[in-house]
């Protein structure tokens, strides 16, 4: 969670590192209780079991006031209309409330999204009904240790999704995750860029998304991937190659890319770790071979120390 102003709204519609947007209509500060979460699997006497219920009975009481409260709801509503188109305004909506929590605390998310839901419910400003997944708004209650917002969801689920997956792989990257990527590679309209294990080209389309380049070129092991790749490819974003390759034997000439951007095997849904103990050496000294001097590798992995280990060497 990230939290920021932003003064016109028109620009957020076209981020495409974020899979959702939010407007703060209530925020409050709690006192921590003093009871140490680690004994939580200890029985607790009954002097400690009667102190947990006053500090959850205050605390969601404080929680639905701050919704019976909430001071920016119009605004949010607002923006809300201008961020998703169709959306409805008027004062008979129907909404549902998600909870979450972090840390430990003396009380269910269950009893969180209903103190919440009380709040809302006690609120002159609509007449408010509770939704399901068709609910006209959102809000969204994240209670921390000693702290609670509540949000009003202001973008859907057009904000994560593109239009141009429609062939999708398992495991497949992320598009706001690939964007990121894309970001970190410092776009440049002269950038020639290189996705050695594209997979269903997710990066390299989210790179061309982002401004002008001279050509982008893909490659995969794998040929149900390639044929993902190509379907959501289709006919934009030329001057775009797919190849079938080996990405530890790239089918380039030295110094013929400027960017390299991938998602390289966690070892996880495929493969190991002894697996990329093995793989990665040969992976990154094959990156540097077809990268130009001064360009710019960006790579993902959960191989922190793995990484860690290679780059020191």
């Amino acid at each position: 969670m990230t939290i920021f102003s932003a003064p016109r709204l028109a620009p957020l519609k076209l981020v495409r590192t974020a899979e959702d947007f939010f407007a703060v209509v209530a925020y409050r500060r709690f006192p921590v209780s003093p009871l140490d979460p680690a004994l939580k699997y200890v029985p607790k006497n009954t002097a400690e079991h009667e102190a947990d219920e006053r500090i959850a009975s205050k605390t969601l009481e404080r929680v639905r006031t701050a919704g019976r409260d909430a001071r920016f709801i119009e605004e949010a509503l607002a923006a809300h209309v201008s961020m998703v188109p169709g959306s409805r305004a008027g004062k008979r909506l129907h909404y549902r409330v998600i909870a979450r929590m972090a840390g430990e605390h003396p009380f269910r998310r269950v009893d969180l999204q209903h103190a919440v839901e009380r709040g809302i419910g006690d609120r002159d400003d609509h007449s408010w009904q509770p939704g399901g997944d068709d609910a006209d708004v959102e809000f969204w209650a994240t209670m921390f240790p000693g702290e609670f917002i509540l949000t009003l969801r202001l973008s859907d689920e057009r904000l994560r999704h593109r239009d141009y997956k429609v062939a999708h792989l398992p495991g497949s990257l992320r598009p706001s995750v690939a964007a990121a990527l894309g970001w970190l590679s410092e776009p440049s309209p002269d950038d020639i860029v290189l996705d050695p294990m594209c997979g269903a080209g997710t990066v390299l389309i989210e790179r061309a998304n982002m401004g002008r380049y001279q050509l982008l070129i893909g490659g995969d092991s794998n040929s149900e991937s390639l044929a993902a790749a190509r379907e959501n490819v289709g006919p934009r974003y030329k001057p775009i190659e797919l190849h079938s390759w080996d990405a530890s034997a790239i089918a380039l000439e030295a110094a013929s890319v400027n960017k390299v951007i991938t998602n390289l095997p966690w070892g996880m849904r495929h493969g190991s770790h002894a697996e990329n103990r093995r793989l990665y050496p040969h992976l990154i000294e094959e990156f540097r071979r077809v990268t130009k001097p001064g360009g710019l590798i960006v790579m993902l992995t959960a191989e922190t120390r793995l990484m860690a280990d290679l780059m020191s060497r």
